[in-house]
């Protein structure tokens, strides 16, 4: 067999593109791998951040899934950190990269090339928003930076722009360090990937951990004091004090240099790629945050960026650029989070998502006891599915509560992922005991009431 990949380039060296290195290694022992990396900081666990902050986590070391150290010796990666791509030349096949040594701009011709290079995040035309005081939150070193203005400047009154995981997640994490924390929100409810009833069970919980919360309230400005510093911002019309403010207003795909490449970028804005993880560019793959997947609910090209995701499609883009064979199939946007003592699941479509897709749909909300009911322990949680109106075909669910969400989260993922009905679902056999769930699972309940309503073709 003649081979034909001398050398894979890699670039990013977050979730997609460490995994894609290492697959590439295992697949070629022999094969070329060089990896860029525009910051200092590599293989970080970027969901692990708001965590670090908050001190449950003892250094940053914990939040390194694979040392720098043992991607270069042990897995013989050339991982090359503060190195800024510039440009690809897909024709020529070179990539231009700034060399931080000489501050030189230089070049490398590749054989196969994986886009691993993530998200950014969003940041409005607003005033004020250069304050030094004004974070965001996708690097490790964003996380430090924090912790570090907390450390040294010992701010009262925190102001999280946007109620989505990472508010939420952070919410509870500037309180945990002894923070007033307001969340600035311009939708009706936090969570605009839950339905309204779900999001509000979530409202109702912060509030009673003292979180303030400004919906319908879009943030207007950043006002800054004569140190430069923010002091306060106006959202909804009024002035509200804040001496930290966290930008989370989510992220867009980071296709920069996929555009200076002429690779397709689909209608979701991120990179265009196949079940094997090819771009437009037959020497080009991509994984990650960058670009888009399948949606296994609808079989329409969606963007969620999700580590999990980065994860999987980095595996196969490493499999397939150094001469393997592996497909990625797509998502149900399975996601789960958590915020103090209340635990956050979503899996498929959602109703405002169903409804927007024109979708003959139902739904059906329960609430259950997440163990047995008179076992110490067991809480409150609430189960909503969507589902189709004929024949039931199971479109998505929801769970809220405060002990075992992540289990039911995951049964109804897997009944997505295998195109189930909600009668196929009911009759799935879960375990059973009473320090885990009821004999009628919250699943099975909300199976069977589900069921009441589907209409037979």
């Amino acid at each position: 067999m003649v081979k034909t990949v001398n050398r894979l380039v890699v670039i990013g060296a977050s979730a997609a593109g460490l995994s894609a290195a290492s697959r590439s290694r295992r697949v070629d022992p022999g094969l070329e791998i060089v990896v860029f990396e525009k910051t200092e900081y590599v293989s970080i666990g970027l969901c692990q951040l708001p965590y670090l902050i908050a001190g449950y986590y003892k250094s940053r070391s914990d939040v390194v899934a694979v040392a720098l150290d043992d991607l270069r010796e042990k897995r013989n990666i050339d991982v090359r950190i503060r190195h800024d791509v510039l440009d690809i030349n897909a024709l020529a096949r070179t990539v231009a990269y700034r060399d931080p040594a000489s501050d030189k701009e230089q070049e490398m011709e590749y054989d196969r090339l994986i886009l691993a290079t993530g998200a950014k995040p969003i940041r409005p035309p607003i005033p004020g928003l250069e304050a030094p005081n004004v974070f965001a939150l996708r690097t490790l070193g964003d996380a430090l930076a924090i912790m570090d203005y907390i450390g040294k400047q010992g701010p009262k009154n925190a102001m999280i722009v946007g109620g989505g995981y990472i508010g939420l997640e952070m919410a509870e994490a500037l309180s945990q360090k002894g923070l007033s924390v307001t969340i600035v929100e311009m939708l009706p409810n936090v969570l605009g990937t839950m339905d309204d009833e779900l999001a509000s069970l979530v409202e109702s919980h912060l509030k009673k951990q003292g979180v303030n919360l400004l919906l319908s309230s879009p943030l207007e400005s950043v006002k800054l004091g004569a140190d430069g510093q923010a002091s306060s911002v106006m959202a909804g019309g009024k002035e509200h004090p804040a001496d930290l403010v966290l930008m989370s207003l989510g992220v867009r795909p980071d296709v920069g240099l996929a555009k200076e490449a002429r690779l397709t970028v689909g209608a979701t804005g991120a990179i265009a790629a196949d079940w094997k993880q090819k771009t437009s560019d037959e020497n080009i793959f991509a994984a990650g945050d960058c670009c888009e997947s399948e949606d296994i609910v609808t079989g329409k090209k969606v963007w969620v960026p999700l580590g999990t995701t980065a994860n999987k499609q980095g595996r196969v883009a490493g499999d397939n650029a150094a001469g393997g064979y592996s497909t990625f199939r797509g998502i149900t946007s399975t996601a789960i989070s958590k915020t103090f003592d209340v635990e956050i699941g979503r899996t498929g479509l959602t109703e405002k998502e169903a409804k927007r897709l024109g979708l003959d749909y139902e739904t059906v909300v329960i609430a259950s006891r997440s163990r047995s009911g008179n076992y110490p322990g067991a809480k409150r949680i609430t189960v909503k599915l969507v589902f189709e109106r004929v024949g039931g075909r199971l479109l998505g669910g929801q769970v809220v509560g405060e002990d075992g969400v992540l289990a039911r989260t995951n049964v109804i993922a897997c009944a997505l992922h295998n195109r189930l009905t909600i009668d196929e679902a009911a009759r799935f056999d879960l375990a059973y005991a009473p320090p885990f769930t009821p004999a009628w699972d919250p699943v099975l309940v909300a199976c069977n009431q589900a069921a009441k309503k589907v209409k037979v073709k």
